[in-house]
């Protein structure tokens, strides 16, 4: 939290959602190394993967299963290769050190009888100890005991709260500093809501709220802004963006280089140069 660098640099960062984007986009299905390296080629130095504890490890994957009625809990990580389920340990030694990983940690209903060793805090910790030294890493979730637990098996590791749709503000802003947390990430709809007139409309509060996040130490990033949205969060002072279509989407201008640079390497493509 306070006193430590800060993760993101730009104003905002822009950070591709589970690789190029939820779901499957241009061909890339979410949360795949090739929608990572993707989202990487077009110029994002951030990306960010959903993670769920499997067997002997943590397959990426958004949902619990991966296939309806077959969880990946009673799957190893080889059985999931052969089913086109990737898992954090390739991810991390595909994606270049350079680039900035966002872990979001699903929560697991056998935690809650798995024993110490077992769970997937544990199972996570040793991944992100090696790879504190080797990139910018943030791992958030929706779940505080993870988080909590992720801590005490590594204290230097960076952690960010997630928020759920329309999330009071107040509730947020203060749980996660009292939490002590590096990171606040809330989903836009916390922040705001487009009127009839298809413009974004930020709350009585959003500014008070990113402002005492900033005074409490911690950074703010925010999930799932649609195009147009980026740069109103940029003018409130947030400091990243998770978006979907990292590839086609113009997320707008004040988002920075990064946005820019994707759009050349496409129209490179387009034209047989990259």
């Amino acid at each position: 939290m306070s006193g430590r660098e800060p993760l993101f640099r730009g104003r905002p960062t822009v950070i591709g959602h589970r690789g190029s984007g939820a779901r499957t986009r241009a061909g890339l299905r979410e949360n795949s190394v090739r929608s990572l390296l993707a989202a990487v080629r077009s110029g994002l130095e951030w990306v960010e993967l959903d993670v769920h504890r499997c067997s002997d490890g943590l397959a990426l994957l958004h949902d619990h299963a991966y296939r309806p009625g077959e969880p990946v809990i009673g799957r190893s990580v080889e059985e999931l290769r052969v089913c086109e389920v990737d898992d954090l340990a390739a991810a991390l030694d595909a994606l270049p050190s350079s680039v900035g990983v966002d872990i979001d940690v699903k929560s697991s209903l056998e935690d809650a009888v798995a024993g110490a060793d077992e769970s997937t805090a544990a199972v996570l910790a040793p991944l992100v100890e090696r790879e504190l030294s080797r990139r910018p890493l943030l791992v958030t979730s929706f779940d505080p005991a993870v988080l909590l637990e992720l801590r005490a098996r590594v204290p230097a590791a960076r952690l960010g709260l997630l928020t759920w749709f329309r999330f009071p503000l107040r509730i947020a802003v203060t749980a996660a500093a009292r939490m002590e947390m590096d990171v606040l990430a809330l989903e836009v709809s916390s922040l705001g809501a487009v009127d009839r007139e298809g413009r974004f409309v930020l709350r009585p509060d959003a500014a008070q709220a990113v402002d005492v996040a900033h005074a409490a130490g911690m950074e703010v990033a925010v999930w799932c802004p649609g195009p147009g949205v980026a740069a109103v969060l940029a003018d409130l002072g947030v400091d990243a963006v998770v978006v979907d279509d990292v590839l086609v989407e113009a997320v707008d201008e004040a988002v920075g280089d990064a946005v820019e640079d994707a759009v050349a390497v496409q129209e490179r493509q387009g034209q047989g140069l990259a």
